[in-house]
């Protein structure tokens, strides 16, 4: 009986095996102050990162010979191009990063919530997109299902730092804006999804949660989150939105609410 592998499989394999072997590479990414070295291949990791391909691009512009004549040696060290990230601190987040470009598994309830927002980081630094959305993704189908057991303070370290990286705007290391609108759905049905996972009224009274609220955008995109969700007054038989009582009452006769399904309607929706 013959075997055959799923292509997607066979892909992946292949993809892991290129990673692990360096006879192709024409990549090198020295890492951190520590100044390690990662081997890898341009036409996959500039097609997933804009910010290594802004940097391959400069460097070939800068190493293009000034003659027509001239010819690319042979030798294939002389044909990689480096890439320096010294501002990367822990080398192991490139690895996870570069594994993930390469079609390796990456389960976010096996790491720690610091090396995961590590990573988060890192791929918003390095521009790429399709790790950033697999985590909000991910995020949010964990939180959806009530995965995993979290402490308050990497709840509040979740929510503080995508907030930050895609409802703020600075500019990166190349002087350019990075486009900081296209998760922003996703990150409020992730944050939707969490404040349905966790008592409010406790996070409520946790520093850290209200240290972050200090910051206007922050607090601004919480309470969005919360006002956003459906909440029923068992007393005046209706839909209500949040009062200004942190315990989340009803803003007409103070009865604490119970959360209901789906989206509050606006008051601007049609009947």
């Amino acid at each position: 009986m013959s075997f055959h592998r799923p292509a997607n499989e066979v892909a992946g394999a292949g993809l892991s095996i290129l990673l692990r072997n360096n006879k192709y590479s024409d990549l090198k990414l020295i890492v951190g102050p520590q100044e390690q070295e990662f081997l890898a291949h341009k036409n996959i990791v500039c097609t997933l990162s804009d910010y290594i391909d802004k940097k391959c691009m400069k460097n070939t512009q800068i190493q293009t010979p000034s003659r027509p004549t001239a010819k690319l040696k042979s030798n294939q060290q002389d044909q990689i191009t480096e890439i320096r990230l010294p501002t990367i601190q822990n080398p192991e987040t490139i690895e996870l990063i570069l594994g993930f470009m390469y079609g390796q598994s990456y389960d976010l309830l096996k790491k720690s919530t610091q090396a995961n927002i590590s990573i988060f980081v890192t791929a918003d630094f390095l521009g790429i997109p399709e790790l950033k959305r697999y985590m909000i993704h991910e995020y949010t189908r964990i939180f959806k299902e009530k995965q995993g057991r979290w402490a308050h303070t990497d709840i509040v370290l979740i929510i503080e730092t995508i907030i930050r990286k895609e409802f703020t705007r600075s500019y990166d290391e190349l002087g350019e804006h990075p486009d900081t609108a296209q998760f922003q759905v996703e990150t409020m049905e992730m944050l939707s999804e969490l404040i349905n996972f966790v008592e409010l009224r406790d996070l409520i009274y946790v520093p850290e949660f209200q240290q972050m609220l200090e910051d206007g955008t922050v607090a601004k995109v919480v309470a969005v989150a919360v006002i956003k969700r459906r909440w029923i007054c068992n007393t005046c038989s209706s839909e209500r939105q949040i009062g200004s009582n942190t315990k989340v009452s009803c803003s007409k006769c103070g009865e604490v609410l119970r959360l209901s399904e789906g989206l509050a309607k606006s008051t601007s929706d049609k009947e």
